[in-house]
């Protein structure tokens, strides 16, 4: 977990690995946290920027997604127009997520691991300079991905048990990180999708 300041907004980062599975797993946990949460993406067109909204991480067609989260009421100072001036208007906090990406190494190299690489997410959280009270809410938030993350890295539940599927194809994680097949890696609540209204599945009904 990273800290970061910029002018007046300082930022909490993570980054970690999910695949689209592990996404969708994380949207649940935020829905679960924050029911109002709300996810957009954007993409450019030739004239100008669109803005999508969606009902969770895994469906937008950007590589960075938007999330939005209600900020609890002892938060809510009376400074409405600094908190405008930082993106955080109608007392609300903002997290974005830049998803894992392909990576595909230099063949000539010899590496650990076979290309491509599953490479590193980003999670973004951003609230006043100086807020304390904010910066604690903030580090909060950004935590909520360890509940879909093994233990023993910032690595999804999913991410690893395809690592480990890959048999004789060893694939990697992040900076290259193989997750041994004989460690027991079970994926929890947040995967069924039996336990959530959002009419989403995490595979096709033919798997």
């Amino acid at each position: 977990m990273g800290y970061r300041e910029r002018r007046e907004t300082s930022f909490r980062a993570k980054s970690v690995v999910l695949t689209a599975r592990d996404e969708l797993a994380f949207s649940r946990v935020l829905r679960e946290f924050d029911p109002n949460v709300q996810f957009s993406c954007s993409s450019y067109g030739r004239l100008r920027r669109n803005t999508m909204n969606m009902k969770s991480i895994v469906f937008g067609e950007s590589d960075e997604v938007h999330v939005i989260l209600d900020t609890p009421a002892e938060l809510r100072r009376p400074n409405a127009q600094i908190l405008d001036d930082f993106g955080l208007a109608g007392w609300h906090l903002r997290m974005s997520l830049t998803r894992s990406k392909w990576d595909w190494p230099d063949p000539t190299k010899k590496w650990a691991f076979d290309p491509p690489l599953l490479d590193w997410a980003e999670i973004v959280v951003g609230f006043p300079n100086g807020d304390g009270d904010f910066k604690k809410y903030a580090g909060r938030v950004l935590r909520l991905v360890d509940k879909i993350t093994w233990k023993r890295g910032s690595f999804g539940l999913h991410a690893c048990q395809w690592s480990q599927a890959g048999g004789s194809e060893r694939r990697g994680l992040g900076s290259g990180i193989l997750i041994d097949p004989s460690e027991k890696i079970e994926l929890n609540k947040y995967y069924d999708d039996a336990l959530w209204d959002d009419g989403y599945r995490a595979v096709p009904l033919s798997e």
